[in-house]
């Protein structure tokens, strides 16, 4: 299973040389049928003097083959740090981290 996080920050963010770093981790290293796994994502705003704005978070799951398979897992947020929302409104303050935390459950069958 391979995990992709897209942040996506608006037009006007990306043109001006926006510096922020990103880090997701796995709490799992070998999957049981049915047993779920914790993802973190950290990111921080390594601009002393600006917000980043329209934080915006999306979870892909893709198999080995790099097809889509989203339908495979159940993903829940459970945790929103350093930030109100990852939906296009959230911010991270200057120098500020934002973690967001995912419960991942692999579906039936």
């Amino acid at each position: 299973m391979l995990l992709s996080v897209c942040a996506l920050f608006p037009p006007s963010a990306a043109a001006q040389s926006i510096c922020a770093a990103a880090k997701i981790e796995l709490g799992q290293e070998a999957a049981l049928e049915r047993e779920g796994f914790t993802a973190t994502l950290s990111m921080t705003n390594n601009l002393a003097d600006q917000a980043l704005t329209g934080v915006r978070i999306e979870l892909i799951v893709k198999d080995e083959q790099g097809n889509a398979a989203e339908s495979l897992f159940f993903a829940n947020v459970t945790s929103l740090e350093g930030t109100s929302a990852i939906d296009g409104t959230g911010t991270i303050q200057p120098s500020g981290t934002a973690k967001t935390r995912w419960l991942i459950i692999p579906s039936p069958g």
